[in-house]
This record gives C-alpha cells, sequence and structure tokens, in this order.
C-alpha cells in the first residue's frame, strides 16, 4: 500500500494543515496498531470500500505518528457522518476515489475532498452548480466541473449543515493557476485550496 503523496499546508492565518494521499493496494493486509477498536461502521465485507475504510484509518494512524498526538485513538462519527478523534483537539478529514484516499489533519477544522476526472459529470452539472457559478464554469470544461464539485464536497463536509444543497455553497469565480477559491455558505466565509493530478483533483477547507 504505497504512500502516494505527503503534504503539508498553510492557511492564511499560518495554521498548518497535513495531508496524506494513499494508494490502495487489495494485495497489502492494513493493521492500525494504535486503534483502540475497530469503528462499527467498518463495513464486514471485503469489498473495495471497505479497503477504502481501512485504507483511511491507517492514513490517520500515519498523520497522528507524525505528530506525536497520542499512544492510542479511537475514531467516531457525528451525526452528519463526519468521523472525529474520540477525546483529542485535533481535527481530521478524509475522501476516497476509486483507489486514492486522502486523510487530512490540522489543529482547525477542516474538510477535504477527492474525485477522479470524468465526462460524466456534465450530465449532473445543474444538480451542484447554481446560476453565477454556471456562468464561468462552462459545459465540457471537465476540469473544472469537477473541481467544483470537490471544492462544494470539502465545503459541505467542513461546514456539517445537514441537507444543505450543494447549490447553496457559492463558489467565486477562480482560475486554475490561483489553487486558491474563495467560496461563501450562509454569509460564512470559506477558503479553498486546490491541486490537480493526471486523473483526480483535491480539494481542503477550512474557515476565514
Amino acid at each position: 500500500m504505497p504512500l502516494y503523496q505527503d503534504i503539508h499546508l498553510k492557511n492564511n492565518y499560518d495554521n498548518s494543515i497535513h495531508i496524506v494521499l494513499w494508494e490502495i493496494d487489495e494485495n497489502d493486509d492494513v493493521v492500525c496498531k494504535k486503534l483502540i477498536s475497530t469503528p462499527e461502521w467498518l463495513v464486514k465485507d471485503k469489498s473495495l470500500r471497505q479497503r477504502q475504510q481501512i485504507t483511511y484509518l491507517h492514513c490517520i494512524e500515519f498523520l497522528l505518528d507524525k505528530h506525536n498526538t497520542c499512544t492510542q485513538w479511537q475514531i467516531a462519527k457525528t451525526e452528519y457522518g463526519k468521523p472525529f478523534l474520540v477525546e483529542n483537539e485535533n481535527h481530521i478529514s478524509v475522501s476516497h476515489t476509486k483507489n486514492i484516499v486522502a486523510s487530512a489533519f490540522s489543529s482547525i477544522e477542516i474538510g477535504i475532498d477527492i474525485q477522479y476526472f470524468s465526462e460524466k459529470i456534465n450530465k449532473v452539472r445543474h444538480k451542484f452548480l447554481n446560476n453565477n457559478e454556471l456562468e464561468f464554469i462552462f459545459d465540457n470544461d471537465i476540469t473544472k466541473l469537477t473541481l467544483a464539485w470537490a471544492i462544494k464536497e470539502a465545503c459541505y463536509k467542513l461546514v456539517q449543515i445537514k441537507g444543505i444543497p450543494l447549490k447553496k455553497i457559492n463558489i467565486k469565480a477562480f482560475d486554475l493557476t490561483t489553487k486558491y477559491v474563495n467560496i461563501t455558505i450562509n454569509q460564512q466565509k470559506v477558503k479553498a485550496e486546490f491541486t490537480l493530478y493526471d486523473d483526480f483533483c483535491m480539494a481542503v477547507a477550512w474557515f476565514e
């Protein structure tokens, strides 16, 4: 199970965000040595979904070891489905797509999402983009469409407002060369940083 990338970011307030991307290898038997107990919500079958979940547990342990935060740890989920560390003041966020898993760790609240590029996103763009966004994210721009989806999903994980439509997460016009995006959600200001890869993109969001 190879480490795909180890990333250290700093937001505009100089808070550090540590991200690891891991590539899933179905032949690896992953064991989290410091995990107190396996989460109840972990599916029991040997499917890709289980390998994704076990891999991001391993990613979290990798991050905790790097930051020397605890000798043992336990993970749970909020009522909105966001994972968190039990009795630990630090914050985590996770995402997975196909064979890539991403986990983020920080002292501030964060949300992360990764998405593979696919032309299928063109068919659902009206489900997550509002009218203002459709003015600068054009049809068939697969990169921007997928990135907008990832940014909104990262923001959704960050704010934890149950049932909020993705159209209500308002992305300001952005350029692919800037790597930063400004967002408003119910008058709350959010910032996101994104990274483009050959086959997928990643977005991480935090409160301004």
